[in-house]
């Protein structure tokens, strides 16, 4: 693909409007800027860089124009860093207008001059589209609700007939830029097209034939047809073809597909016949009727016939005959093969539309055999029955899409704004016979968008019975009922399961859910049906063929429509009976496999997912409950932390209610469903869960007893509350003891009792002691592997402990190679975007840095910033976590100034949610300090390095390795103060007790003797500063190679900063 090139007025605009940012004076940050392009384009782009900001700025920028799409991903890399930034919004206005002034130049003059005219303000006369494009604008004009540019392109496209895909990615890429909802661009996509349609004539409709019907002016039975072909007759046959639907709205798809399946066929092969299935309400037969008006040109015969009836429909085709001129015969059975029999020989082209169809065995009989001869003959068969799929080319017609259900409701009700018609057509499930039905009620009772929506919550069996279309047979009641009716009569069983299932989700139920629940103790006959597949399999075709589900035998699922559901759930209510909730209950219990902390149980805990609130599980019986608790579980260790905390306040608020005498609950799994309350707010950073934490650990204590299982594992949450709030010694105390009545009561090996081990390396490493926190995750490894196999759960969490471990004892490749094998188990377990695998991710990064791999570990940890700050926040601690890990990495790798923000705003939410004086905001601040100092901020570094070393001196043990790191922050700035005297006397303190505690071999010992050694020789100690320094570059080559930074920097006689990471201190 070639790239027009840009002028260079626009270029220079684009540069003009970054310029005015300040970041962009930064070469560094210019370079990431450039990495992230070439990441995203996957290709190094050919830029000379300059020294002057101005002229690289140009570089870069005229460098990103000439590649396709490379201007868009330039100034979104940008915007991505400086959200909501005016500069950059303006730059991505400049471009896009650049760029929609070259794809017009392929559009028709008409189409663009109707689309100006639409959205300018005043007469635009100029025809140079540069111009025209700068006069259209981006200010908002008259009712388009999104910039004038973007409505433009909106309504070129749907004036254009062909493909437009480079105008789509504009506009993709414009509302990506502009901050546009997908809302926002399907009501453009609406008023679009509504503006061009309001501006070309519409269909008019012939006189009606002699001595036929005129039920409406404007839509009439017969079909006038302009002859184009001269070698074909005029004759014209029509008969029982309905109103052409004026509203009909969508469909363009399908009606193309239909066209393809109906002409798929040759001259002389089997008769083409294709068949539109789907349940009812969704326009099978409207569809049809389109079809046949817009198609009307190629059939000299069209003949209509309603064909639930077979008597009705033998005297339809005989009627046929009549209009054929055919002789009627003493049998009406001999009259209606005469008839299909000569459409086999005739001369016309036609087309036969059996509607409402059944079983496709009963109709055959009155169906044409062949069409041997003539032109061309089809047959088009509506039908609610799947069995149709084995005897003709299907075509399956679902409901609505949304934008289709607001076009339509726009249509039918003009006053309607597009959110309320969004929200009306989620409420009736896009099912186009809802949606006509709402819209005549809206229409004649002159209601509200919200009054119609109270009113079909609560009345749902009223609303839905009353106003039917007239292009409808009747409402979704009566639809409804009588396909109930009629399962009844058939399949009692059949009747059962549609009713169990309208208290299930709306969303496809997978059929093997019915297979795992079948052990329930369900209402005969369905309890039996179920306990063969074939009789499943058999209820849900009887369901399908009534059109009252839905099924997808590819997939395995059955779907019923939420106004189904809605319908049966409210008529079942008026009856008092429960049966059908009571048995979907049941159903899900009997199917719930249990244990939701083993992962081989996901796959069933997510087919239960979906129905737990529709079926009111947590108002169930004990096993109901019980479901209900083992799906919070489940959704816990997805890490949906929002989602476990909002269904755990809904469990509470039914559950957990004072006794008669105002006691409270001491139901265990009232008391469990705290606990997991306590545990999604900690993770969500929610000051609450310390509260509820403790709350539930008291209470279970005096119902449960101190070695009930649900017991100890509240005992565990608390421990993590208390280290959260910096009291390290009670948190150990606790989980000391915690832990050897799990191992007494529980066991070594049982899960429980490896999640109180971890807890136990947690307070070894932050009293300093990460030798023993090692060892303790390498025996909880050894468990974990022995009860189950490689890359469960527990496991890749042992070795993601170990791996903190191993860096933090220095041995930063072992840790890698560690987490290189572990982190892709975790993302195939949990997902990117777990919070497990994002603090994992932190550590890799760390261990990237720490080998040398600077680049990578940049790359890696704004990567992950950026996915941690999507999921959580860029208040939660985790972004704090991974924001000052990318920190560390970028400050080494030479970007102080973005290092900087990102450390800045990391040590400002550890100090907002643990406090000024919480080891971990101390850490933070060490590393703040650090990056300070990168930037010749030295005062700043002073200030900040003097008051964190006293309060960590109060915080930490005097032996804590953390301690040492703040020691040599003091030693450096010291130096920087020109004291060289007291800081080659600190620093050979700090050596010999980083020795003593981190080990000689430790790398982080092996830079404080850098350090000394450098102090040494500037304070006049050059041979033996020498020694010493020599010494250090040389175990510092051994260990990393000596193209490592830390050995450049032994070898230049630099000093090196102890840096730490914050991430799972807590």
């Amino acid at each position: 693909m070639t790239t027009p090139r840009m002028p260079t007025a626009q270029v220079q605009a684009i540069c003009d409007a970054l310029l005015s940012m300040s970041s962009i004076n930064d070469g560094s940050t210019r370079s990431l800027y450039l990495d992230e392009v070439e990441g995203e384009l996957r290709k190094r782009l050919s830029v000379s860089r300059h020294s002057e900001v101005r002229y690289d700025v140009y570089r870069i920028v005229r460098a990103c124009s000439q590649e396709p799409r490379g201007m868009s991903i330039l100034l979104q890399v940008i915007a991505n860093f400086h959200p909501g930034a005016a500069a950059v919004t303006l730059a991505q206005q400049i471009y896009l207008s650049w760029l929609l002034a070259q794809l017009l130049t392929d559009v028709p003059t008409e189409v663009v001059t109707g689309a100006v005219a639409a959205v300018a303000d005043r007469p635009l006369a100029s025809a140079d589209l540069p111009t025209v494009v700068e006069a259209v604008g981006w200010q908002p004009v008259g009712d388009w609700r999104v910039p004038a540019t973007v409505a433009l392109v909106g309504l070129v496209l749907a004036g254009l007939e062909a493909d437009a895909r480079p105008l789509e990615q504009w506009l993709r890429d414009a509302a990506v830029a502009l901050q546009l909802s997908t809302a926002d661009l399907d009501d453009l996509r609406v008023a679009a097209k509504a503006h061009w349609t309001s501006l070309r004539s519409p269909h008019q409709a012939a006189p009606v034939e002699a001595g036929g019907e005129d039920p409406d002016s404007d839509m009439r039975r017969t079909i006038i047809i302009e002859e184009t072909t001269p070698q074909r007759s005029r004759t014209l046959i029509r008969g029982g073809v309905p109103p052409r639907n004026r509203y009909f709205t969508g469909r363009e798809k399908q009606l193309v597909e239909l066209d393809e399946l109906l002409s798929a066929q040759h001259r002389a092969s089997v008769l083409p016949e294709a068949a539109l299935r789907g349940v009812g309400g969704v326009g099978k037969t409207q569809l049809a009727v389109e079809f046949a008006y817009r198609y009307a040109d190629r059939y000299q015969l069209i003949w209509w016939m309603a064909a639930e009836d077979l008597s009705a429909l033998r005297t339809s085709i005989a009627a046929l005959g009549e209009r054929l001129g055919l002789p009627a015969s003493a049998s009406l059975e001999q009259t209606v093969r005469t008839v299909l029999d000569s459409l086999s020989t005739s001369s016309l082209s036609w087309l036969l539309v059996y509607d409402n169809a059944d079983d496709p065995h009963e109709l055959a009989p009155l169906m044409p055999s062949s069409n041997l001869v003539g032109e061309r003959g089809h047959v088009l068969v509506t039908s609610r029955n799947m069995a149709w799929s084995a005897s003709a080319m299907t075509l399956d017609v679902d409901v609505f899409t949304r934008a289709e259900s607001v076009e339509l409701l726009l249509k039918r009700r003009p006053a309607t704004t597009p959110d309320d018609a969004r929200r009306l057509a989620a409420e009736l499930g896009d099912l186009p016979l809802a949606l006509e039905q709402a819209a005549s009620w809206l229409l004649t009772m002159l209601s509200s968008v919200d009054e119609y929506l109270v009113d079909l919550k609560e009345h749902a069996r009223e609303l839905l019975g009353e106003g039917q279309p007239r292009q409808y047979r009747g409402t979704v009641l009566t639809v409804v009922s009588m396909a109930l009716a009629a399962v009844r009569e058939q399949n009692p069983a059949a009747a059962q399961l549609i009713q169990l299932l309208s208290f299930l989700s709306p969303d496809p139920v997978p059929m093997r859910l019915l297979w795992e629940g079948r052990r329930a103790e369900l209402d005969e006959p369905l309890r039996t049906s179920l306990q063969e597949r074939n009789d499943i399999a058999r209820a849900i075709r009887q369901l399908a063929s009534l059109g009252l589900a839905k099924a997808d035998n590819a997939a395995r699922h059955v779907q019923v429509h939420r106004l189904v559901q809605a319908v049966l759930r409210e008529g079942l209510a008026e009856q008092g009976d429960e049966s059908a909730l009571t048995n979907a209950r049941r159903l899900l219990a009997a199917a719930n496999p249990g244990f939701p902390d083993d992962r081989s149980t996901w796959p069933r805990h997510a087919d239960i997912a979906p129905h737990v609130r529709v079926a009111g599980l947590i108002h169930g019986d004990l096993d109901a409950r019980r479901t209900a608790m083992d799906q919070l579980r489940y959704i816990y260790n997805l890490g949906d932390f929002e989602g476990c905390r909002d269904f755990a306040e809904e469990i509470l608020a039914a559950w957990d209610q004072p006794g008669p005498d105002g006691e409270r609950s001491g139901d265990p799994l009232t008391l469990l469903a705290m606990r997991r309350y306590a545990d999604a707010l900690r993770l969500l950073a929610d000051p609450r869960a310390a509260q509820f934490g403790l709350e539930a650990l008291e209470r279970m204590r005096t119902s449960l007893g101190e070695e009930h299982e649900y017991t100890l594992g509240a005992a565990n949450s608390v421990g993590a509350d208390l280290r959260r709030i910096g009291d390290f010694a009670a948190a150990a105390d606790l989980d000391r003891r915690n832990l050897e009545v799990h191992r007494r009561v529980l066991g070594d090996g049982h899960p429980s009792t490896l999640r109180v081990m971890n807890s136990m390396a947690i307070d070894l490493r932050l009293t300093g002691d990460f030798e023993g926190a090692y060892e303790l995750n390498l025996e909880v490894a050894r468990h974990a592997g022995a009860a189950a196999e490689d890359g469960t759960y527990p496991l890749v969490l042992a070795q993601e402990a170990q791996a903190r471990d191993l860096y933090l004892l220095g041995r930063y490749a072992d840790a890698l190679e560690l987490l290189d094998s572990s982190l892709p188990v975790q993302r195939s377990l949990l997902g990117a975007e777990h919070l497990t695998v994002l603090r994992a991710t932190c550590i890799h990064i760390a261990c990237l840095r720490k080998t040398g791999r600077l680049d990578a570990a940049v790359s890696e940890g704004a990567a992950n910033y950026r996915l941690v700050t999507r999921r959580f926040g860029a208040d939660h601690v985790l972004a704090a976590e991974a924001g000052m890990t990318c920190a560390n990495a970028m400050r080494a790798a030479g970007d102080a100034t973005q290092a900087y923000a990102l450390a800045a705003q990391g040590h400002a939410t550890f100090r907002a949610v643990f406090g000024e004086r919480h080891p971990v905001t101390l850490c933070a601040a060490v590393n703040l300090g650090v990056i300070l100092r990168a930037r010749n901020f030295d005062r700043e570094a002073r200030e900040l390095g003097a008051a964190t070393l006293e309060a960590m001196g109060e915080a930490l043990p005097p032996t804590h390795p953390y301690l040492l790191s703040a020691r040599s922050a003091q030693a450096i700035n010291l130096v920087r103060s020109h004291r060289l005297e007291q800081a080659q006397v600190l620093s050979e303190a700090i050596l010999e007790d980083s020795r003593r505690l981190r080990g000689p071999a430790h790398p982080y010992t092996f830079y404080c003797a850098v350090n000394a050694a450098v102090d040494l020789i500037e304070v006049g100690q050059e041979a033996r500063g020498r020694e010493l320094l020599d010494e250090a570059a040389a175990a510092l080559e051994a260990l990393f190679g000596p193209d490592h930074p830390e050995v450049d920097a032994a070898r230049g006689q630099r000093r090196i900063e102890c840096d730490i990471e914050t991430v799972g201190l807590t």
